[in-house]
């Protein structure tokens, strides 16, 4: 079965490797993932440390409006991305929008993990902690752990 994921662009050995998990093991890893992401960018600080760790929790079962508010997030850490670079023409020298952007991306990794027993859920969410941290190797490590 062949899965159409942004995944298979970086890592499609992961891709494979999901396919190949239990949807329980493919949560439990997506969570870590995630959380491993929100912590490498800041991203915790401003998703609230105990919002996200309740959001992780084995036995939470998100609600519609965690995730409407976690896209929230998203949206709002992306707009401030989009608003920097169109601030200084696509320059940004000091790196401010690129951590905007690192912090949009380990929140939509937070997102998806909520839908990880899926395939196209888990791929979605390494997907995204890669494009977070830019460490390819460092997210293999976790998910093979």
């Amino acid at each position: 079965m062949s899965i159409n994921t942004r995944l298979n662009t970086v890592a499609p050995d992961l891709v494979e490797f999901g396919k190949g998990l239990s949807a329980n093991k493919r949560r439990a890893i997506a969570r870590v993932v995630a959380e491993w992401a929100c912590r490498e960018t800041s991203a915790m600080t401003i998703l609230d440390d105990g919002r996200v760790t309740l959001l992780l929790e084995d036995g939470h079962t998100a609600t519609q409006q965690d995730r409407e508010r976690l896209a929230g997030d998203v949206d709002d850490l992306d707009e401030k991305y989009f608003t920097i670079v169109e601030q200084h023409d696509g320059l940004d020298d000091a790196g401010e929008a690129l951590q905007w952007f690192r912090k949009a991306r380990a929140a939509a990794s937070l997102l998806y993990s909520l839908d990880a027993d899926a395939v196209q859920g888990f791929c979605e969410a390494l997907y995204e902690a890669q494009a977070a941290t830019n460490d390819l190797d460092a997210l293999k490590s976790l998910c093979r752990r």
